[in-house]
């Protein structure tokens, strides 16, 4: 028998060996909530290499999110605490960039008939980054940029036509190009309702885009070109995002009809010159965007990005070129442009 001493030392040591179990427990059932059901799902469901394998994936997960959670942790320690409450939502995106621009000048002659046409296919990463504060429950600011980098020696395509030619005779001709892009937005936000982890915004701001194109011909080292394409608007558009404990999204278009794009064309080939100098003011742009994030902790994210554009215009250029004798000619051109960027994107929200 023991003592009554004993006895109640021993019901002491049983009861906080339940409590570690428990503790234990719960926070087992904290890191399996912590993850998507369908992971949880898929590991239950497993057996032997698999098992282990999913195994493996839930643990290299669970070690992400704790690293996230450190990081946070040890970031927001040294963060200055932000005035009036302000929600500020930053994020980095590496895309990729693929394109293809259209440049046609037109002769003026009846019939119209295409004095040049070249053809850009532009491929290449892009970084970006976008900053969105909202000082006021109703109204939000965003300021966003994205450069190019690695750009890689491409191939462009000059077909020159005249109207007593046939196609055969055109003068087809392959460039060796390194395309640069850059771009920056300022926008204005207005939130027209927001409730239910939903929001539904009207979307206001100024845009600006630069291409430079510079080269040589593939056959003749002694030849130079460039291109540059500059391009800036205002626009509006509407915005729905949504705001859900494991996720985000959102999704945007933009439009503008004021566009107004400067295109230049210097070219040097054989001793002679060609130079382009142009503004187009008639036509249009319009863009789609999405992006949807999953939370590594309550203030990382990391998901996927993707936009498409469209633009398109009319105007007039002024030619100058010592081909036959100095001269200076006036022809109408039209820039089409298509553009696909995808990528990943991180998210941090203080």
């Amino acid at each position: 028998m023991y003592s009554r001493e004993a006895r109640f030392t021993i019901r002491r040591q049983e009861s906080e060996r339940i409590s570690e179990k428990r503790k234990f427990s719960f926070n087992l059932s904290l890191i399996i909530d912590t993850l998507p059901p369908l992971i949880v799902t898929g590991i239950i469901s497993g057996d032997g290499i698999i098992m282990a394998r999913k195994l493996r994936v839930l643990i290299m997960l669970v070690i992400i999110v704790a690293s996230a959670s450190s990081l946070e942790a040890q970031l927001f320690e040294f963060l200055p605490t932000l005035p009036w409450n302000i929600d500020v939502d930053s994020s980095g995106r590496l895309e990729y960039l693929v394109a293809h621009q259209a440049l046609r000048y037109m002769d003026d002659e009846t019939p119209p008939f295409d004095r040049w046409k070249t053809d850009f296919d532009p491929r290449t990463p892009v970084l970006s980054g976008t900053v969105e504060v909202s000082p006021f429950a109703d109204i939000s600011a965003r300021l966003g940029g994205s450069l190019s980098f690695l750009s890689l020696e491409q191939s462009m395509k000059r077909d020159r036509g005249l109207p007593d030619e046939t196609s055969e005779l055109r003068e087809n001709r392959k460039w060796k190009l390194r395309p640069s892009y850059r771009a920056w937005e300022a926008a204005g936000l207005y939130h027209l309702f927001a409730g239910g982890g939903y929001r539904f915004s009207l979307t206001g701001g100024f845009r600006h885009e630069n291409w430079i194109y510079q080269g040589e011909l593939s056959e003749d080292d002694q030849s130079s070109l460039k291109d540059e394409l500059t391009t800036n608007f205002p626009f509006m558009g509407l915005q729905t995002a949504m705001y859900f404990p494991w996720w985000k999204a959102r999704f945007e278009v933009l439009g503008s009809p004021f566009v107004r794009t400067r295109v230049v064309h210097l070219l040097r080939e054989n001793g002679r010159f060609l130079d382009h100098d142009g503004l187009g003011k008639k036509g249009g742009y319009l863009e789609f965007r999405m992006e949807g994030s999953m939370h590594l902790s309550p203030r990382v994210l990391i998901g996927v990005y993707g936009a498409y554009r469209y633009h398109e215009l009319y105007g007039s250029s002024q030619v100058k070129t010592d081909g036959q004798g100095f001269a200076v000619s006036q022809y109408g051109f039209y820039l089409e442009e298509s553009v696909a960027m995808f990528g990943l994107n991180a998210s941090l929200v203080f």
